[in-house]
């Protein structure tokens, strides 16, 4: 109490301070502090409190963000207290979750495989099970991936050569101690056959370049013949573990997997990820369709499986997989880049998003980034008097992955942007060049794609061949070119000669190209998976190639005076002009195509990428950039950013800790990229009936060398010659309110400084915990960091990246 008396009333004397320093309080608005990373007992606690989870009625699993599944898991237990009906509940829940095959990965653990170390948005047949069964066992998100890796890796520890590969004879075996083989008791043991493999693991792992003193093991186990299975199906039970054996009488393997779910009608159905999403359908019936199947295997958790696992868990030797430990390894990812292609500035759940994030033909648009895309694109055509059956172009922001484009399967010919087809081939077909690449072939895969040098160019393809090129620029783990969605990547001439020629079997261009495939051959080269995650990074480095220059034509040219590097492969013939690039603007990263045939086309290209990246970086009106300062993000108005926030600035009052009006007006601004994420917290809030009310934003160094005056203490106002967050533009003093905008219980006031305002307060009432819970999952879901010390505070993630300000906010109207 004697903190909240201080936080209302002015300091009227030095027995004030007397009293506050005599208080144990960390005031971490005011002070410089390094709040942590949340930790998984602080990341969204669910155990002590059921959260209402009504927000989640008719929304699938797929849809939600890590902080929402971590809520809707910890509350489903006492709605679904039975293990196995848990699984069935969430295994139905994600119906419709989109299918895709190249899933599994240790990102940013590893990079052997590149794919995310989780993702929630798809699945293939075992990331599914895998999912599923550790929702079920986990109480919230952190303890999601700690039981998620258990079940993945031999032992809990993260790796490709930890990986449990093979069904039957890795992931059974490795997780014995939570599944019981039904296999050989079904049936009274009558019905099983033999089943045999052969593990040949060096031959899976040599194309990683890993793993070649790993012998070929012989496995053998049983299975049941499909024509079989009816005989047992009365002994199943829901939540089973299948493995739909493929192959002959002589070799097996598990092909498949899947959960057993009973219908309302007592029919036995397989409830798994495959085709093109999560589905259910009758067991007996997806047998016999399956004309590879020869039968199917059965585990089923054992009844402690819950208690068991928690034990497993308990483990030193498991690989950390705290947010802590997650962020770390994303950082030493980014560190092994050169500065020319550094990535976003993202926290480790952002990060495992990109790296998850596809590309693909049924691919959504973000509605306000394709309608200015379409606004900007109709502008420029009319000044140019360019048709629109003469244009394509595309925009994919790497920071958040919203995707416009515009007509972008209509395939231009290529002129020289194939040219990334042959350094593709270049290195699928010289796997040494990765990591011994020598200087001169370096310099000259550097010359052919910066500079455009047809004759090396020419040297290249072929080395390769035409038809090599095309081969693995058409294969399916790229499918840079396809013939049902309009075409895409076509390398069909040597450059500078007549013959051969290969046509594209569509338009018969000799070399062609579409937004769409530049922007997917983009979004792969950044997510280290052409060829491998050493030939990618290689390949970023010879797209930069810092020693040549870029021709100052099409995007270039618009974004000469903006952007602080540019990866770009463009080409131009006749009246053909396309262009390419990996932009970096401040911390906006963005990948952009264009393709345009007509007489002015380098013009539509260069006021194109000009006007994107003025969209992209800025994103705001002139009547919501209020400064722009240090080259950076702008100053924007919190208000025009974020609808319908409630702005409660208590420096503009005297009610405050000081007891003084510190600012002139109640204006509230941010960094634009802080302002964006509040943006969506508060979107994602309303969803739910709730918003946010503010209380501070960017405070100018002036005020707080004023507040340091007042109360000259680090442990609650940061000394102005370090400065504080608030001074960057990248801290928010926030409270939830209703629909009304009455605010929310809390366990205190705002600038109470006493232990009841830490994140870990176990005191106060029920609901003030669960609403600060609540708050805290929804800021920390969109990058923010919480302040250990202050319920209302939370840092932008990339706030170490922005200087100290003192744009006075006297300067900016109301």
């Amino acid at each position: 109490m004697i903190g909240i008396l201080y936080a209302r009333h002015p300091l009227a004397s030095l027995g004030h301070m007397a009293i506050v320093a005599a208080l144990v309080i960390q005031a971490g608005c005011h002070r410089v502090s390094t709040p942590k990373t949340p930790t998984p007992d602080t990341f969204e606690n669910q155990k002590k409190a059921t959260p209402n989870l009504d927000w989640a009625e008719g929304r699938q699993l797929y849809t939600f963000t890590e902080n929402e599944l971590g809520q809707y898991i910890g509350g489903i237990k006492s709605t679904h207290p039975n293990l196995t009906e848990r699984v069935i509940h969430l295994g139905r829940k994600n119906i419709g979750q989109p299918y895709d095959i190249y899933l599994l990965g240790e990102y940013p653990f590893e990079t052997y495989d590149p794919d995310p170390l989780y993702c929630l948005s798809r699945s293939d047949c075992l990331t599914f099970c895998e999912h599923i069964y550790s929702m079920a066992l986990s109480d919230d998100f952190p303890s999601f991936l700690q039981t998620l890796q258990r079940l993945r890796y031999k032992g809990g520890r993260i790796g490709m050569l930890t990986r449990n590969h093979y069904t039957a004879a890795d992931w059974n075996r490795n997780n014995a101690d939570l599944f019981v083989d039904l296999t050989t008791q079904l049936g009274e043991g009558k019905v099983q056959v033999p089943f045999t493999q052969v593990c040949r693991r060096a031959r899976y792992f040599k194309k990683f370049g890993i793993g070649q003193d790993i012998p070929d093991e012989p496995i053998t186990d049983s299975y049941i013949p499909k024509e079989r299975v009816p005989e047992i199906l009365d002994e199943l039970q829901a939540g089973d573990f299948v493995n739909i054996v493929r192959g002959s009488e002589a070799s097996q393997w598990v092909g498949h997997t899947g959960l057993v779910a009973i219908a309302d009608d007592g029919t036995v159905d397989f409830l798994h990820s495959a085709g093109k999403a999560v589905r259910e359908q009758e067991l007996v019936g997806y047998l016999n369709g399956d004309k590879k199947c020869v039968g199917a295997r059965f585990m089923r958790l054992r009844d402690n499986a819950e208690t068991l696992i928690k034990k497993l868990l308990d483990d030193d030797s498991v690989t950390d997989v705290s947010p802590d430990a997650l962020q770390r390894a994303w950082n030493q990812q980014q560190a092994k880049r050169i500065d020319a292609i550094k990535q976003p500035p993202l926290t480790w759940m952002e990060a495992q998003r990109l790296q998850g994030y596809r590309l693909d033909y049924d691919s959504k648009t973000d509605a306000s980034l394709q309608t200015a895309l379409e606004r900007i694109d109709q502008d420029v055509r009319k000044t140019l008097e360019i048709k629109a059956d003469d244009r394509s172009f595309g925009v994919l922001s790497l920071n958040d992955q919203k995707l416009a484009m515009i007509e972008p399967d209509r395939m231009f010919y290529g002129a020289s942007v194939p040219k990334i087809a042959i350094l593709l081939a270049y290195f699928e077909t010289h796997p040494d060049a990765a990591t011994n690449l020598p200087d001169d072939v370096r310099d000259e895969l550097g010359r052919m794609i910066k500079n455009s040098d047809n004759v090396l160019a020419a040297k290249y393809g072929a080395m390769i061949g035409i038809e090599k090129v095309q081969e693995i620029a058409q294969s399916k783990r790229y499918q840079f070119f396809d013939k049902d969605h309009g075409g895409g990547l076509w390398y069909g001439k040597h450059y500078g000669k007549d013959s051969p020629r290969i046509g594209d079997p569509i338009h018969d261009h000799s070399h062609g190209a579409t937004v769409r495939q530049c922007l997917r051959y983009y979004l792969l080269m950044e997510q280290l998976k052409l060829v491998n995650a050493e030939a990618s990074i290689t390949m970023l480095e010879i797209f930069a190639s810092e020693q040549l220059e870029h021709g100052q034509s099409k995007f270039v040219k618009g974004l000469s005076s903006k952007a602080d590097s540019i990866l770009r492969k463009s080409g131009t013939w006749r009246d053909w002009h396309l262009d390419t690039a990996r932009v970096r603007h401040g911390d906006h990263f963005y990948l952009i195509a264009g393709m345009v045939n007509h007489p002015r086309g380098a013009e539509y290209l260069s006021e194109m990428a000009s006007r994107i990246d003025e969209l992209i970086c800025n994103n705001a009106s002139p009547s919501n950039v209020v400064a722009q300062v240090d080259g950076q993000q702008p100053l924007v108005k919190v208000a025009d950013v974020v609808p319908g926030i409630v702005l409660d600035l208590r420096y503009a009052t005297t009610d405050n800790f000081t007891g003084e009006q510190l600012y002139p007006q109640a204006t509230c601004l941010l960094r634009k990229n802080a302002a964006d994420r509040l943006a969506r917290v508060q979107a994602g809030l309303r969803e739910r009936g709730l918003g946010l009310k503010i209380y501070d934003g960017y405070r100018p160094l002036s005020v707080q060398k004023k507040m340091w005056k007042l109360v000259p203490d680090p442990r609650y106002v940061a000394d102005p010659k370090d400065g504080s967050r608030h001074n960057r533009g990248c801290a928010v003093d926030v409270t939830l309110v209703d629909a009304d905008g009455h605010e929310l219980e809390m366990p205190t006031g705002y600038d109470d400084f006493t232990e009841a305002a830490h994140q870990d307060y176990e005191g106060g009432s029920p609901a003030s915990r669960r609403n600060r819970n609540l708050l805290r999952a929804a800021m920390e879901s969109e990058g923010f960091v919480a302040l250990d010390t202050e319920w209302w505070h939370f840092d932008a993630p990339d706030w170490q990246a922005h200087p100290v300000m003192d744009v006075p906010l006297a300067s900016v109207g109301n």
